[in-house]
């Protein structure tokens, strides 16, 4: 007979010490995030409309206005759980915010490929994955997000830890790992970089309409981004790979 079983009061509390806890970790992010999503949103009223709204690139903008509005309520949703320590869980919204980028840049080129995607027979994710970044969608969208986004085998890495076949520890509540932490914001970090790097091309009439703060803004977040990610590399010279595989998506 158990004498305490696991409830939600102590669930509760353990992701307010979690999100303490990563808030005390990650104070140069948890500074400055807020600033990145502030330049998200703005950008978001500076895009301009299609000359002939009936039209291929009347259906891009559609299309592309309308994920560009969902982003920075993913990207806040996903750090939300990450502080709470929800990492498992959050590279769920992870896998979306790549998906939905791709997206962008794939249909940007085939504008005349969207209503027949949307309406009829649907292009797969791995031809427009290869054709903008080669190689990224076996080695980090297929072998990582998508392990975890179906609740592959890996994905017990986030709540269970084995020191042999029949012996090892089950996490109860949430905690601050920073293995968990630092996995998650780092895939964060790039796609957040590309979108606000891509404004003017996906959407042209974007340098022409945008306010001088606005624009001050999406640079200032996209220099921020860019030390982050050159931070990380050097800290952890393996992580190359994975930003040499993401760079042909963010990069310009």
């Amino acid at each position: 007979m158990y004498n305490e079983l696991m409830n939600f009061d102590f669930q509760v509390a353990s992701e307010d010490k979690t999100q303490e806890t990563t808030r005390g970790k990650i104070k140069n992010w948890i500074f400055n995030y807020p600033k990145l999503l502030d330049a998200l949103f703005e950008v978001a009223y500076f895009t301009g409309m299609a000359k002939k709204i009936e039209s291929p690139e009347g259906d891009f903008y559609a299309f592309g206005h309308h994920i560009l509005l969902r982003f920075p309520y993913t990207i806040r949703a996903t750090c939300v759980l990450i502080e709470k320590g929800f990492y498992f869980e959050s590279l769920s919204l992870v896998r979306n915010l790549y998906e939905s980028f791709f997206q962008l840049r794939y249909f940007h080129k085939h504008q005349d490929k969207i209503t027949n995607h949307v309406t009829n027979r649907r292009i797969k994710f791995k031809t427009m994955f290869e054709e903008i970044a080669p190689g990224y969608y076996d080695e980090i969208y297929g072998k990582q997000l998508s392990e975890f986004a179906h609740g592959g085998f890996s994905s017990l890495l986030f709540r269970s830890h084995y020191d042999s076949p029949d012996s090892g520890k089950i996490l109860m509540g949430n905690q601050y790992e920073e293995r968990g932490c630092t996995y998650s914001l780092n895939q964060v970090v790039p796609i957040l970089y590309g979108i606000l790097n891509y404004i003017p091309i996906l959407f042209p009439q974007y340098p022409k309409l945008v306010q001088e703060s606005t624009e001050k803004k999406r640079k200032e977040s996209i220099d921020w981004l860019e030390r982050s990610m050159n931070i990380h590399m050097d800290s952890k010279p393996s992580s190359k790979k994975f930003y040499d595989l993401v760079s042909p998506l963010i990069r310009l």
